[in-house]
């Protein structure tokens, strides 16, 4: 009777407090010797493995289970409580701190008997919404309640059946979401589970748009939280890449790279990962995560890319390669890759590589005829190149081939400082016209993206 009771108490602790199979996580004892962890899963059955480490023992694994098991340490010593939520009701397991069991538990047929005896609680409830004795939402309130000490099997399947009408006729949309989730991950919903789950995706998805009313805050927690009601294919893809340019919009560079990021993971050795891996890196990157984006990369590789694809991604590599700092790891991820000139050029401007930075960008200087402003930066930053190289037959050489076009530019005294005879040139004019060396990069979307990198 003690064990049961003890179950019972166990078993009415909020489910949140535990370690899920789909995240892992720790729990430590309270004198910090022994611990239980388990590695998250990303198997199809989603069983991850509960494992004790301390005194004398390494990695035991103690059981599997499904969805959370949460750890509870006795105060007598000696032993861990793991308290599982299943699809049969939350059963218990007793374990001795040690390497090996004496014997197996048995207390779970005391926890079902114990149990069994709240299932009336069910039925007054359910009795009394029906009769409109208790408000739908105390009574949405007390099945909650209920399944906290009541996990699995028909009766929370019926709870939250209940639940999810109360919500649905309430438009509450995060209820609505959680019931209905739960009633699909883990119930056999037969003809039902079509309709509710169409139904869900078409609430998630409106409160998506921009349009809803949703923070974009609250919005990117929904999509999150319920990521596995999204629409599968195109139409989720297209729904993710919406919620994640709304969150690069709002400069959430991290929040927007984590969630299309789980988009990386439904496409295993797909070559759908080369242009979604391009866009998660690119926002690590922006997140000032570049070790991030490096990882990203590197875990989707796959021989299936176009060559188009492959250079692509080098060029972000070459990026965030650049703002670890391995600026020699980065020139060579750029080997072989087309018209790789412009981004190596990028890289040694900010470096102040002066000497190799004329060498990649001097064949690639644009033509006099509608010089528009990122030719104008490629142009301005080759005249602070050879002045800082001292380079004045080749500063003499740039002002005569730019010379007329720039007097009609905005840029045009910056041009006429840079391109003075070397000795001339006034240090704060030279600071001057480097300040006005307009920001567009001859790179294009790749010097932004290490603009953005470094800023």
């Amino acid at each position: 009777m003690v064990k049961a009771l003890l179950a019972l108490a166990l078993a009415a602790l909020p489910l949140e407090d535990g370690i899920s199979a789909f995240s892992g996580g720790r729990a430590d004892s309270p004198d910090g010797r022994w611990s239980v962890w388990a590695a998250g899963t990303d198997a199809e059955d989603m069983r991850a493995v509960a494992r004790l480490n301390g005194p004398g023992v390494h990695e035991r694994g103690l059981m599997s289970f499904e969805r959370n098991v949460q750890v509870f340490w006795p105060a007598e010593g000696g032993r861990v409580v793991l308290v599982e939520r299943t699809t049969h009701f939350a059963s218990i397991h007793v374990f001795t701190l040690a390497a090996d069991e004496a014997g197996p538990d048995a207390t779970q047929p005391d926890i079902e008997q114990q149990l069994a005896k709240l299932q009336p609680k069910l039925a007054k409830i359910e009795t009394g919404f029906a009769t409109h004795r208790i408000p739908p939402a105390d009574a949405f309130k007390q099945l909650d309640a209920l399944r906290y000490v009541w996990r699995g099997g028909p009766v929370e399947e019926r709870a939250l059946r209940i639940q999810f009408r109360i919500a649905m006729d309430a438009h509450d949309l995060r209820g609505s979401l959680r019931t209905g989730a739960t009633l699909l991950r883990y119930f056999k919903m037969g003809a039902e589970g079509g309709p509710m789950l169409a139904e869900l995706q078409s609430w998630l998805s409106a409160a998506l748009l921009p349009e809803s009313g949703v923070a974009l805050p609250e919005a990117a927690g929904l999509y999150w939280d319920y990521k596995e009601l999204a629409p599968a294919g195109a139409e989720g893809d297209a729904l993710a890449l919406r919620l994640a340019g709304r969150l690069q919009a709002a400069s959430l560079y991290g929040r927007a790279a984590e969630l299309l990021q789980y988009q990386l993971t439904q496409r295993r050795e797909d070559v759908a990962q080369g242009p979604l891996s391009v866009k998660v890196a690119a926002l690590h990157i922006l997140s000032g995560r570049p070790d991030r984006a490096l990882a990203v990369l590197h875990e989707t590789e796959q021989p299936g890319y176009t060559d188009q694809m492959r250079w692509d991604r080098k060029r972000v590599e070459a990026v965030a390669l650049h703002q670890l700092g391995r600026d020699g790891a980065a020139m060579a991820a750029l080997d072989d890759v087309p018209d790789a000139a412009a981004v190596r050029a990028e890289i040694h401007w900010r470096s102040k590589d002066w000497g190799a930075f004329v060498t990649e960008s001097e064949a690639a200087l644009p033509s006099p005829k509608g010089l528009g402003e990122p030719g104008q930066a490629a142009v301005l930053r080759q005249a602070v190149a050879l002045a800082m190289l001292g380079r004045e037959d080749k500063l003499q050489a740039l002002r005569s081939r730019y010379g007329a076009i720039f007097k009609t530019l905005p840029s045009a005294r910056a041009f006429d400082l840079l391109t003075r005879k070397v000795e001339t040139i006034d240090p704060a004019a030279l600071g001057e016209a480097m300040g006005a060396i307009p920001e567009a990069s001859p790179a294009g979307a790749i010097g932004d993206l290490l603009d953005a990198g470094s800023s």
